[in-house]
């Protein structure tokens, strides 16, 4: 197997891979947290996320991070997937209220 063909597949293997992490998770991520997830540059996880991007599998939004609290505000692309795989919605239950000691309104 030639070394071009390798580098191909690596990149679709790790572009599944942060498919599906970004699967399980809430929230947008960002290229740093990927790439401090798989241990490798931010270039490389950016490279192998274009053909998730043009395939409509992954999506990303400009949103406005703060890495550290001493840090000002910047702005970064998150990147989510457009399909979860549980699509079940988990419900809270609402945490007993200490300034509502008759717990006046809650579970409505």
């Amino acid at each position: 197997m030639s070394i071009h063909k390798l580098r191909i597949k690596t990149k679709a293997d790790r572009g599944d891979i942060c498919l599906k992490y970004m699967q399980t998770r809430t929230s947008p991520v960002t290229l740093k947290e990927l790439a401090n997830k798989l241990g490798v540059t931010t270039k490389s996880v950016s490279n192998s996320l274009m053909p998730l991007l043009e395939q409509g599998k992954v999506q990303r939004e400009l949103m406005l991070r703060q890495s550290v609290i001493c840090n000002k505000l910047g702005w970064a692309y998150g990147y989510y997937a457009t399909e979860r795989k549980d699509k079940v919605k988990k419900t809270r239950v609402p945490k007993f209220q200490f300034h509502n000691p008759f717990n006046i309104g809650v579970g409505q």
